[in-house]
């Protein structure tokens, strides 16, 4: 874990903002049953169709924002996995680099190809 926050580290602002998106996508999903569940209630309270319609907006304002987190939260985890992977895989190839030649034969090219490319 430690070593995973030296590459995390100086995207810690993309993060945050990342984790925020992804909260306002779950707690916008999670408020619009509740929304639904209080519309339902009302309609079989009596209540008038001005709350019916007050409650509706409501659900689609809670839904578009829900979908905006989900869209944005999206994107920006996708650019923060990109960049954290290109950080690692720039330091996996530096310390490729240092290896002899003879370690290098050892665990041999395809191996370490695999290994910079695809594993990461």
């Amino acid at each position: 874990m430690k070593l995973m926050t030296q590459f995390i580290k100086p995207y810690r602002k993309l993060l945050i903002f990342t984790i925020l998106l992804i909260f306002l996508d779950v707690i916008g999903a999670l408020y619009i049953p509740t929304l639904v569940a209080e519309m339902l209630n009302q309609g079989t309270s009596g209540s008038t169709m001005n709350n019916l319609y007050m409650t509706g907006i409501q659900i689609v304002i809670a839904s578009l924002v829900s979908g905006v987190g989900a869209i944005l939260g999206g994107y920006t985890c996708a650019v923060l996995s990109s960049k954290v992977c290109k950080d690692i895989r720039d330091a996996l190839y530096q310390k490729s680099l240092k290896l002899s030649v003879y370690d290098f034969k050892q665990f041999g090219t395809a191996s370490i190809t695999t290994r910079t490319i695809s594993d990461v």
